[in-house]
């Protein structure tokens, strides 16, 4: 067996999955709704996808996509730039050969295109992360913990199979919620978006984060350009006022915690577990099998522990840094930031920076 691949631009009008069929441990972040995401929130990149396909019968055997963002110390190509995403190769057999070959494919564009750094973001889900090391001989290497709840097949009278995988405290944490007098709200009224898109920003700005620009908002709330996607929100509601709120995306078998947000003055008591418990509930009756509660750093134990504890599983993913031009390397990082939005450099920590 022989694999060719090609690189193909990509386009506002893809086939839903470019006729690969999902394997069960399959996030959404290469999926073709994310992807035209990804392309909304980095219009000046230049978006590739990576085709291998069996030389003999021209089979699609895998992809792996690639944005390249040009600025003024040169191009940088990340898989996949924005928030918390991952890229590397999709396989759904996971054959070797051909995830070596669509990493080769990669290694050589980058080269091609003259990048000053490319970065590919192993997914929590990679079967063999070691496999792409040694493909790309990563200058740097950046790590991050996915937590990752794999929920059972069913809830359970009361949800008592859901309840069992959490730990004690945070079965507490869930009871005191549920009792919190909070009433769920499954609708996507423009008033629901702009609780989650305010409060997003408040809890953003107290621990000094970035938070998502109003594009990603306004894109995945819109009936037309967020159609694809499939996501889910829900607002917890104490009277008449909004408390928490939480957006969730979800593709073949799994569930993406994308936006979670309180109203602080609430959060003693537990209006987000409320949401939750109920979104999990829904997932696991709607056939899902994997919730992925996104990245943890490595120094955030609260926020590690908390998904921990509603039954995450440690699953590393790993971040390949190539540099191609070491001046790169001096420029100040603010304006890296600016000229590469949503666009992973380097790993700061890594490197003194004068």
């Amino acid at each position: 067996m022989s694999i060719h691949v090609t690189p193909i631009p990509q386009t506002d009008a893809e086939e839903p999955e470019y006729g690969l069929v999902p394997a069960e441990g399959d996030l959404i972040h290469s999926s073709a709704p994310m992807v035209q995401l990804l392309r909304h929130m980095a219009p000046r990149a230049r978006a590739i996808r990576l085709e291998a396909r069996d030389d003999h019968d021209h089979r699609l055997r895998g992809l792996l996509h690639c944005f390249i963002q040009d600025g003024p110390w040169g191009p940088i190509a990340n898989s996949l730039p924005f928030f918390g995403t991952h890229g590397g190769p999709v396989v759904p057999d996971q054959d070797p050969a051909v995830r070596a070959a669509l990493v080769e494919a990669f290694r050589q564009r980058v080269r091609q295109e003259g990048c000053v750094a490319s970065t590919l973001i192993t997914s929590p889900m990679d079967p063999d992360p070691q496999q792409l090391r040694a493909i790309l001989s990563p200058d740097y290497v950046d790590a991050r913990i996915g937590l990752i709840t794999p929920l059972p097949a069913q809830t359970g009278v009361d949800g008592i199979h859901l309840m069992a995988l959490f730990h004690s405290k945070s079965r507490n944490m869930v009871r005191k919620a549920l009792q919190g007098g909070f009433r769920l709200d499954r609708e996507e009224t423009p008033a629901h978006w702009a609780f989650l898109e305010h409060t997003h920003g408040q809890n953003m700005a107290r621990l000094n984060a970035a938070t998502h620009p109003e594009a990603f908002f306004r894109y995945v709330s819109q009936p037309t350009s967020g159609a694809a996607l499939e996501k889910r929100l829900y607002t917890a509601f104490l009277a008449d006022e909004p408390v928490a709120g939480l957006l969730l995306f979800v593709h073949h078998k799994s569930v993406e915690y994308a936006v979670p947000v309180i109203q602080e003055a609430h959060r003693a008591s537990q209006p987000l577990s409320f949401l939750i418990w109920h979104a999990m509930m829904e997932a696991v009756e709607s056939g899902l099998r994997w919730w992925n509660w996104g990245g943890t750093w490595l120094s955030q134990e609260s926020l590690y522990r908390f998904k921990k504890r509603l039954g995450g599983v440690d699953h590393p993913y790993y971040y390949y840094v190539n540099i191609g031009d070491p001046t790169l390397l001096k420029v100040e990082r603010h304006a890296l930031m600016r000229e590469y939005p949503f666009f992973y450099a380097y790993p700061f920590g890594q490197v003194e920076n004068d």
